[in-house]
């Protein structure tokens, strides 16, 4: 998650109550692995990538945006998925890539409150 968080760097992680936002920085279990990655993509929102990340039509702008790769088709998130993206976009293994896909809500334990 280089930049926001660096290796070894300590945070706070909030488990209980989430109210999850878009740009939150959340921690997942997925494939018994615990990853870390920026919300991008909330329930039922069109997601689709072609060099910039687009939310439901709008272009997202942000720090991270930029080169963000390419989504073959646009992606419609069901009531209990959400999409995320590493802020290192050109080597994040995140939601584009098969072996993590799209997150489902109970795939979310926590999100980073504090670091």
């Amino acid at each position: 998650m280089e930049p926001a968080l660096k290796n070894g760097q300590i945070a706070l992680m909030k488990k209980f109550n989430l109210k999850l936002n878009y740009n939150d920085i959340i921690v997942i279990k997925k494939n018994n692995k615990i990853i870390i990655k920026r919300l991008v993509g909330m329930p039922n929102d069109k997601v689709k990538i072609d060099n910039y990340l687009y939310i439901n039509g709008q272009k997202v702008n942000d720090l991270y945006t930029e080169y963000s790769g390419v989504a073959n088709d646009e992606i419609i998130l069901n009531s209990n998925e959400y999409f995320v993206l590493g802020d290192n976009r050109q080597n994040s293994i995140d939601s584009r890539a098969e072996e993590i896909g799209v997150i489902l809500k109970e795939e979310i334990i926590g999100k980073i409150v504090l670091k």
